[in-house]
């Protein structure tokens, strides 16, 4: 068994590992991975790649725009949650006795956004299909039970990520810790190794 972590800067390096693991194996585009000089803080960061809904995909007949999209949204909330379930993972692992201070608060915020994306561009969809029950799907009503939905559901995506690759992530972290900032081809070359 590894010796416990104890190490804020190691518990940084593992999150944001479990965000670039997260995006190498779900095909997300970024760029670097980093946890600052001082290991923690507002340095720590994954640097994906934008993407946006243009107007133009809006239009009904771009189905096929819509549905990449939903998957983006999808893939992304994933990569967001993929950092808290590190911590949680190494937490249950034995590697550490606690996780971050407020570590998951913006994952969390992040996560809530792009979800709520996913739920607007669905709706979008129901809509170009000629359904009409859109309005009654996403009411303001029913779109905080949606959201918690989705989440709980993409969360468990998350977890099961993170166990499935956590000896990528550590080894990842390892070098984030040794390095401070790693390339997305260093991520991917360091993943590829297990």
């Amino acid at each position: 068994m590894a010796p416990t972590i104890v190490d804020l800067g190691t518990i940084v390096a593992l999150h944001e590992a479990g965000h670039a693991v997260a995006c190498v194996k779900l095909s997300v585009p970024f760029s670097s991975v980093s946890i600052g000089r001082a290991r923690a803080g507002p340095g720590a960061e994954v640097d994906i790649e934008p993407f946006v809904l243009r107007e133009a995909d809006v239009r009904c007949s771009d189905l096929v725009a819509l549905r990449t999209y939903m998957a983006r949204c999808r893939k992304q909330v994933i990569v967001c949650l993929a950092g808290p379930a590190s911590e949680k993972h190494a937490v249950h692992s034995g590697l550490t006795h606690d996780v971050g201070i407020g570590s998951d608060l913006k994952d969390l915020r992040d996560a809530r956004h792009f979800v709520r994306q996913l739920l607007h561009t669905e709706s979008l969809l129901w809509s170009a299909g000629g359904q009409d029950n859109s309005a009654e799907q996403h009411s303001n009503e029913a779109l905080p039970a949606l959201l918690v939905a989705e989440i709980e559901k993409l969360q468990e995506e998350a977890q099961s990520l993170v166990a499935a690759h956590f000896q990528s992530i550590f080894r990842v972290a390892r070098e984030l810790v040794s390095r401070n900032r790693l390339s997305a081809c260093e991520v991917e070359r360091l993943v590829a190794a297990f």
